[in-house]
């Protein structure tokens, strides 16, 4: 299995740096159009303006993750 990051991972990977959104634990492949993440955000305040960008499938408050998919066709990264 290789490591190496789709053009799509390696564009949210950066989005997620360059705005200071929060760490990336997971990212991978879920099916043909989208991909599952887990992250650890550093602040709240942006994910009402990306929410609808996230299909959150848990949040663990426990730890601090979020988790659910995203598409590969998502505005978040464009």
């Amino acid at each position: 299995m290789t490591k190496n990051k789709s053009e799509f991972q390696t564009k949210v990977y950066s989005f997620f740096e360059n705005r200071y959104i929060g760490k990336i634990l997971k990212l991978e492949s879920a099916s043909l159009n989208r991909h599952y993440i887990k992250f650890k955000p550093f602040d709240s305040v942006w994910f009402q303006q990306f929410s609808d960008s996230i299909d959150v499938d848990s949040v663990d408050f426990e730890n601090n993750t979020i988790s659910g998919f995203i598409s590969n066709s998502s505005k978040l990264i464009e």
